[in-house]
């Protein structure tokens, strides 16, 4: 997409009345602040992973990922929306599976879609048995959040999921890869945004090591290899390396939004508002739409001190993301500070309710 782009008129999916549509019109994105017309992502149903991919059948779940940024309250044990979900995600085939199945592919492939026999062919197995096991192995989407999501997640109520017929394969090394660079980059704006300089400010940046981002890091400090760089970075002064980390968060997420503009578009059909939305090309474009907007309107950003994960709250004296979470921490913080104490009295009233039974029953033979 350039400067000056002109959406290009093409047969629209829409969801009315429980009726599917076909309309004439401008692509539209539903990537927007206030419109109620969803299109366009849509998750993947039936995913089997095997051998580095994700193959997904391809459905027409109409859902708009703004809806349910819009909706997203900023407080503890509130829903997380979908750009913290895929921060936070745990790296195995089984959250690849579950988000995959939530909230769909990433982007969009630059091959055409697969046919059930393509998909067969390079599973080497029927789709039948690849999808039984898959299920059994890595188990549903809802069971998986349930179990590993310390939080529940904001996911789309879809009215429509019907299956093409049609499959998708996903490059889950891709995928991983983006994510990595996602989770780096909130993870040094939540640092840089509580002013944690000097030494956490420094892991952070370091914590590229291994990423797409670490030769773009280097790049930015002028540094060689990474070890010139881990050198720059411990050389620098507080101030200095705040200001260079800032403007490497910019640029990178900047970079990422040079395809993002805002539309209005007209709504023909019994309307006479002008619907408002961010024009995105696919649903990464919309994750870091979010993270942008999270930047723009200085949201509290913080990391769980129990289970690690961000999440955003208003109030000033919230630590943990969730009210089970910070029972789980203050137990298990009780237990390492008091529970050898603890564990020997219990031992020592024990031998001591031993000893008394035995003396009250030898008491009791001699009676």
């Amino acid at each position: 997409m350039t400067p000056g782009y002109a959406p290009d008129y093409t047969r629209l999916v829409q969801y009315d009345n429980h009726n599917l549509t076909v309309l004439q019109g401008p692509r539209k994105n539903p990537y927007s602040t206030g419109g109620q017309t969803p299109w366009a992502v849509a998750p993947l149903a039936t995913v089997v992973v095997q051998a580095g991919f994700a193959y997904g059948q391809e459905t027409i779940a109409l859902y708009d990922p703004f809806h349910l940024y819009d909706s997203w309250r900023e407080r503890r044990d509130g829903a997380l929306p979908p750009h913290l979900v895929f921060l936070n995600l745990v790296r195995e085939d089984a959250a690849a599976r579950a988000f995959l199945e939530t909230y769909g592919p990433l982007t969009e492939p630059p091959q055409e879609s697969l046919s059930a026999k393509d998909v067969q062919r390079e599973l080497g197995i029927p789709l039948g048995q690849a999808a039984r096991a898959a299920q059994q192995q890595l188990g549903k989407a809802r069971s998986y959040w349930q179990k590993r999501s310390p939080r529940p997640l904001s996911s789309p109520s879809l009215a429509l999921a019907y299956r093409t017929g049609f499959w998708r394969r996903v490059n889950l090394v891709q995928f991983w890869a983006e994510q990595n660079e996602f989770r780096f980059l909130y993870s040094l704006w939540e640092v840089l945004k509580n002013s944690r300089l000097g030494v956490e400010l420094k892991a952070s940046l370091l914590g590229a090591r291994g990423t797409t981002l670490a030769r773009k890091l280097n790049q930015h400090f002028r540094a060689a290899d990474w070890q010139a760089l881990e050198s720059n970075i411990e050389a620098e002064s507080a101030e200095s390396l705040r200001q260079k980390a800032f403007g490497f968060l910019g640029g990178r997420v900047s970079l990422r939004l040079i395809h993002v503009h805002p539309t209005l578009w007209f709504e023909p059909h019994g309307s006479t508002a002008l619907r408002h939305f961010w024009n995105c090309e696919n649903l990464l474009e919309t994750l870091y739409m979010m993270f942008f907007l999270d930047i723009s309107l200085e949201r509290r950003v913080l990391r769980c001190e129990g289970c690690g994960i961000l999440f955003a709250d208003a109030k000033e004296n919230v630590r943990y993301c969730s009210t089970g979470c910070e029972t789980r921490t203050r137990v298990r913080n009780w237990w390492r500070q008091h529970g050898r104490a603890y564990r020997a009295k219990r031992r020592k009233n024990r031998s001591r309710n031993r000893q008394t039974k035995a003396r009250t029953s030898r008491q009791e033979r001699k009676h």
